[in-house]
């Protein structure tokens, strides 16, 4: 009984046949001149085929069928980080650097006149502790002579 649509008539009598047809593999019905060129296309802009093998391929990307390589460059960047958080934690925790860095700081705020004033202050207390422990040490060695 032609239903007057291009849908094929179902013959099933289950209610829900309809309603899952979309399940079945569709077949459409391309329009016939739909598979041939026309005279007024242009093929001008397409490359031929022989064009396209000619240029050749890059080639593909080797992968790593293993994670061997990976686990060794993560290794090797994680002692590197644990060894450079070393090295930075002995720098901070050296008072003396530290103090150093906070003179060094202050020094270069002053006006020119100022630091040199300060600079010549630090070198004479620090001439003074060092003449000090210099008398410390001729005493405890005279004390053993």
């Amino acid at each position: 009984m032609p239903t007057g649509s291009a849908e094929p008539p179902t013959n099933s009598n289950w209610d829900f046949s309809k309603g899952l047809q979309f399940l079945e593999p569709s077949t459409s019905n391309l329009p016939a001149n739909a598979q041939f060129q026309t005279q007024t296309e242009n093929n001008e802009g397409c490359p031929d085929e022989a064009s396209q093998s000619s240029v050749p391929q890059p080639p593909p990307q080797k992968r790593r069928n293993n994670n061997y390589d990976y686990n060794l460059d993560y290794l090797v960047k994680r002692d590197a980080m644990q060894q450079l958080r070393a090295n930075t934690a002995t720098e901070i925790e050296d008072d003396i650097a530290l103090f150093g860095n906070y003179v060094k700081a202050v020094l270069r705020k002053l006006h020119p006149r100022m630091t040199i004033q300060a600079k010549n202050d630090l070198y004479n207390i620090l001439s003074e502790y060092e003449v000090k422990q210099l008398d410390m040490q001729e005493r405890t060695r005279d004390k053993y002579i």
